[in-house]
């Protein structure tokens, strides 16, 4: 059996040989398809016998294909936005088809992907490129570990993008010199200085958000002297009409710290502000008191630092108050201690205490005759407010801060109230009624600031730094309005957050043309006050207006990015990588592609260069993993080998053919 069996086993070898050619030239055809993984051959021996006494017969040869799935091809630049590659581990996930639901699903390295008619993205094989599609916060599909998470990647469907505004900022300078209006701002008080910045609303139209800067006197309890002390120079005694070497006065604070403080005018006018900047609460060492002259009138000015402290002026020898223009400004005040804000402002009857239609008090300053004020819950605290401020002499506000009623003189006489018809005085949080005489308190403003960002209480407020700061639509619509204050370095008086911005919010911006409502975080910590004209140093939004689709890109994250004609972008799908545990083990279909066996093991979705996933590198096509030297040296060796066993069936025949002409 030999002699034939020799025959059998050079045919064995012929056709191994045959396989290894056959491998080697599919090699050669490949070696620019892109993404295509090389095969080797792995020969094997056929052993028909193991016994080493028995005679020898000569068994065969196996040729199997070896899988070089795991190897890394070249990767090599293109022009393509669209082109991709993996460098390391992992597929991309495709399918035959986008409308069958029983395609299965493939993998593959070829990543030659262009848009057809449709907006699919396809390789050149005529696979459908899959991914996470992503949701409006640009996050992927809660479970992305399944493939049925992933969607065919289209981009066809974007025809256009608008970005509306959600951020907005101005870096801008205020002029510190600009005249200060009355506090409080009003809707009537003219501008100090208005700018424009464009934001975009949901449909992608322009609009000029302007905002508007109104320098104002300090929002604190302050009193400006009608007594001009610029041109004094020496000794005030003398030069000021009525003041004596004598004479002071004392100023005592109520609020962040009480006290006296005498304050002598036996001095020069910088002396006399030097002992009121002086006062400071004794605790922190914080200035109370902020004196200065008026720069148009010259008269001395003197505020709080603090919003809601108070100070009372009070001479104690002779009438140097007069003598400086403040004695006339002192003013009675009848302040309440109920919540008056929780009445309705037109029905006094829903109050936990409620007036009774009719009931009345009356009013009166100084020199004047009484008014009557009649309760009527038709048209309640409104209406009460009005009959109030009609009162010759008197101002009448329900205070911001506390709620309470606050009744003021204004002509520095004492006020007189008392009840008429039942006692609505009691009710009010008045007491009984009586006479408010002249305290020499400074009251504080009517209202406190509503205020666009929190103070910086590191900072001491400057009285002379405060604007009231509004944000009007092209119709005039008010969106936002408060105040800021500026320190004296001429910063912003404000905390920051973890991203240095002073941001404010801007909500619910209604531009009348049918657009979503709109929320602007508007920063202003590029806002100063300096010596200096008004000067926009730049603006900028984050919002585009209506652009249409320019291109797609994938990026190194595995994003697909569609590109638009505004300069805007969007992501809308991520490209996740398959992973496999034997990615030799894959079974190889036609279009370079593999589809999952028992030996590849179970599929992984990772996101790129995440876990054992390689990264996605765009604008890049992985080259075939085939080198032409060494097919063409495993060639020589298959082509000797193949010769070799023909040479070893011509010799078996000679040998037939001498052992028949032996027997014949």
């Amino acid at each position: 059996m030999s002699i034939f069996g020799s025959l059998f086993t050079a045919v064995s070898g012929l056709s191994a040989q045959s396989d290894a050619i056959g491998m080697i030239s599919n090699n050669i055809a490949n070696v620019s398809t892109v993404g295509y993984k090389r095969i080797d051959t792995a020969f094997s021996s056929l052993v028909t016998t193991n016994s080493t006494t028995a005679a020898y017969s000569p068994g065969s040869v196996n040729a199997a294909q070896v899988a070089t799935v795991n190897q890394q091809g070249i990767l090599q630049q293109t022009s393509s936005p669209t082109d991709v590659a993996i460098s390391g581990n992992g597929f991309f996930v495709v399918k035959s088809s986008t409308t069958d639901p029983l395609a299965a699903p493939y993998y593959t390295r070829a990543g030659s992907f262009s848009e057809n008619s449709n907006g699919d993205l396809v390789n050149t094989a005529g696979y459908y490129l899959y991914g996470w599609p992503l949701d409006q916060n640009g996050n992927i599909p809660a479970n992305s570990s399944n493939i049925s998470s992933c969607v065919p990647v289209n981009v066809g469907s974007l025809g256009g993008l608008t970005q509306p505004t959600s951020t907005a900022a101005i870096d801008l300078n205020l002029n510190s010199a600009a005249t200060s209006a009355t506090y409080p701002v009003t809707t009537s008080t003219p501008s100090s200085y208005s700018t424009a910045v464009e934001v975009y609303d949901s449909l992608g139209t322009g609009h000029n958000l302007t905002v508007n800067f109104t320098k104002m006197t300090t929002p604190t309890a302050s009193i400006t002297g009608t007594t001009g002390l610029s041109s004094i120079s020496g000794n005030m005694a003398g030069q000021v009409t009525g003041l004596n070497s004598t004479d002071s006065f004392t100023i005592t604070t109520a609020g962040t710290y009480a006290g006296t403080t005498t304050i002598n005018t036996n001095g020069t006018v910088a002396d006399l502000l030097s002992q009121i900047n002086a006062i400071k609460d004794p605790t922190t060492g914080q200035p109370l008191l902020y004196a200065q002259l008026d720069p148009v009138t010259g008269g001395l000015n003197i505020a709080s630092r603090n919003i809601g402290d108070t100070f009372t002026l009070a001479n104690t020898a002779g009438t140097p108050l007069t003598a400086l223009g403040l004695g006339g400004q002192l003013q009675s005040q009848a302040l309440g201690n109920i919540n008056t804000s929780t009445y309705s402002q037109t029905d006094l009857t829903s109050a936990p205490s409620s007036i009774p239609t009719g009931d009345s008090f009356t009013i009166n300053t100084a020199g004047n005759p009484a008014t009557t004020i009649t309760i009527n819950n038709t048209v309640g605290m409104t209406n009460l407010l009005a009959q109030l401020n009609a009162v010759t002499g008197i101002s009448a506000s329900v205070d911001s801060a506390t709620g309470f009623l606050d009744i003021r003189s204004t002509n520095n006489s004492a006020i007189t109230l008392a009840n008429g018809t039942g006692t609505p005085l009691a009710t009010l949080g008045l007491g009984t009624g009586g006479t408010y005489a002249v305290t020499g308190l400074v009251p504080p403003p009517s209202q406190s600031p509503s205020l666009l960002t929190p103070l910086n209480t590191a900072n001491n407020v400057n009285t002379d730094g405060w604007w009231n700061v509004s944000f009007t639509t092209p119709g005039g619509a008010v969106v936002g309005n408060g105040a800021i204050n500026f320190t004296g370095g001429g910063q912003l008086n404000a905390v920051q957050n973890t991203s240095q911005q002073v941001p404010t919010t801007l909500s619910n911006i209604d531009w009348g043309n049918g657009s979503n409502p709109q929320t602007i975080a508007f920063d202003m910590s590029g806002f100063t006050q300096f010596a200096s004209g008004y000067n926009v140093v730049s603006s900028n939004q984050n919002g585009a207006a209506l652009g249409l689709q320019t291109g797609v890109s994938i990026d190194k994250n595995g994003y697909v990015v569609a590109q638009f004609s505004n300069g805007q972008s969007q992501k809308i799908y991520q490209l996740p990588v398959a992973t496999f545990s034997n990615p030799n083990g894959l079974n190889s279909a036609t279009g370079n592609v593999f589809s999952q066996t028992d030996t590849s093991g179970t599929y992984n979705l990772r996101q790129s260069n995440t876990g054992s996933a390689g990264t996605i590198s765009s604008d890049t096509l992985e080259a075939s993993n085939v080198d032409l030297a060494t097919e063409f040296s495993q060639m020589i060796v298959t082509q000797q080998a193949y010769a070799a066993n023909s040479k070893v069936i011509t010799t078996a025949d000679q040998m037939t053919q001498a052992l028949l002409q032996t027997i014949a």
